[in-house]
């Protein structure tokens, strides 16, 4: 479904939540720039990765 919604102009959405069985269709259909962003707030607001780790974006090495 999320290649059909992105083929069509459109995007996905994850309402609640990707869990870790959909990192790589996230990682798939969306763009570098915006991945890059979601790990970049993550780190942010999350900066010793322990709210749910490795889900959304995956945990960068400390």
């Amino acid at each position: 479904m999320a290649a059909l919604a992105t083929g069509m102009g459109g995007s996905f959405a994850a309402e609640h939540g990707l869990g870790r069985a959909k990192i790589a269709m996230a990682d798939r259909n969306r763009g570098t720039v915006e991945r890059e962003l979601m790990a970049r707030l993550k780190d942010a607001f999350d900066p010793q990765g322990t709210m749910n780790p490795s889900v959304l974006v995956r945990t960068r090495a400390r």
